[in-house]
């Protein structure tokens, strides 16, 4: 059973981090990032604390690879990072710079319920491009 999560997520225009803690089969958490500072302790109910750590046991963190990285190196975007401890094991440290686990949708989509990571309506556009000198890819 998960022990302790602390999950950092973001770029140049800042960090979001979420710091979890497991007591008496209790979820506590914290929120950090640039624009609110540190929030107060949250708690979740005895129910709302039992799904959240089965949906995080069924991701099985733990057997995610340390490092994901994008095979062409992108200098800007997205970086996280995750130390993800289960009670009687070594802390495992992974992060990740523009690319992400199979399951990450599932993962933000959970970590989502104790902090709104992705504000659909906030989103206007997105724009996609690839630009680089003397490649075959364009």
């Amino acid at each position: 059973m998960l022990e302790e999560l602390k999950f950092s997520i973001g770029g140049m225009e800042g960090w979001t981090t979420v710091d979890v803690k497991v007591e008496k089969e209790k979820v506590h958490y914290v929120t950090e990032n640039l624009f609110c500072g540190q929030g107060e302790e949250t708690k979740l109910n005895k129910a709302d604390s039992k799904l959240f750590l089965q949906k995080i046991e069924e991701l099985k963190i733990g057997k995610w690879k340390a490092k994901y990285c994008p095979e062409m190196r992108i200098c800007d975007g997205t970086q996280w990072q995750i130390d993800y401890k289960e009670e009687g094991k070594r802390c495992r440290h992974i992060y990740g710079d523009n690319a992400y686990p199979d399951n990450w949708d599932d993962f933000i989509e959970i970590m989502d319920t104790l902090y709104p990571f992705i504000d659909a309506d906030a989103i206007q556009s997105i724009f996609i491009g690839f630009y680089a000198i003397n490649s075959k890819y364009r």
